[in-house]
């Protein structure tokens, strides 16, 4: 979930912004980096992709670069897969006319370790729906603690926390308490484990509740057990994300950071951009 992905305190990496030299021209609301700084990203590719059709090489290269950064953004911001696509395949376009391109290196790594996340969790939904559908047949739930489980496991408290049913709310909050018993016997890092632990304790709580015939002060503990599975799936999800940053080859890695100390001390001019995973 995007929101308690961003919330999370990890180390913020910035991606590398528009050239600086094409940031300069941004005097008309018809350039690409008038309409990149407005926000319409789309249309700001759009807008490189055709100044690059007449530009001499140099110039085509940064029209080129701008172009993919623009799809990237659109991608962060708007959660556009077609446009992380684009993006990937700019910045190898920039690669072929320039391949000591460090921005658009940079960049593309960054761009396809996000697709490789999104394609490991899209696994692992369809993996949990399988797991799902053969714990049905057998009368059991199987939840790990992935953040893909994790967080359908908290949009299912959530639901229920908003359901009226007095009866189907008691039974279907065993459930989860369950799921949610599972999913802590199966992580595997602590900041995880804690939220699913005060989750568990909420879930519980909400049960006792239930049973006094305190119906709105188990719907508090059933909402605070939701909010406490968000925060045990954005611990799970930044876990990878750690991984994957530590996955970066060393001389990648070295680039960036050099990259993120140039991005500090020239602040007013550049844009930066929050990692979103």
């Amino acid at each position: 979930m995007k929101d308690v992905l961003v919330s999370l305190l990890f180390s913020v990496l910035f991606l590398i912004p528009l050239h600086a030299e094409v940031q300069q021209n941004a005097d008309s609301k018809q350039t690409g980096s008038a309409l990149y700084l407005s926000g319409e990203y789309v249309d700001a590719a759009n807008r490189f992709l055709a100044d690059a059709l007449n530009a001499p090489r140099v110039d085509k290269t940064f029209s080129y670069y701008n172009a993919a950064r623009s799809y990237h953004q659109d991608y962060l911001v708007n959660q556009n897969i077609d446009s992380l696509e684009k993006a990937i395949s700019g910045y190898y376009r920039v690669l072929d006319y320039n391949p000591e391109h460090k921005e658009a290196r940079i960049n593309l790594e960054l761009a396809r370790l996000e697709q490789e996340k999104l394609q490991k969790k899209e696994e692992n939904r369809a993996e949990n729906q399988q797991k799902d559908d053969a714990g049905e047949e057998s009368g059991q739930d199987s939840t790990e603690g992935d953040p893909s489980s994790l967080d359908d496991l908290a949009q299912k408290q959530k639901e229920l926390s908003e359901s009226s049913s007095s009866e189907e709310n008691e039974s279907r909050q065993k459930d989860l308490a369950e799921e949610t018993r599972n999913a802590l016997e199966n992580s595997e890092n602590q900041p995880s484990e804690e939220a699913l632990k005060e989750a568990l304790a909420e879930q519980q709580k909400a049960l006792d509740q239930m049973k006094e015939g305190k119906d709105a002060e188990a719907k508090e503990s059933q909402k605070a057990a939701a909010r406490a599975l968000e925060q045990a799936a954005g611990a799970s999800e930044a876990a990878g994300d750690e991984e994957l940053q530590d996955s970066l080859p060393e001389d990648l890695q070295s680039l960036i950071n050099q990259e993120q100390s140039r991005n500090k001390n020239e602040a007013k001019e550049l844009i930066q951009v929050e990692r979103n995973w």
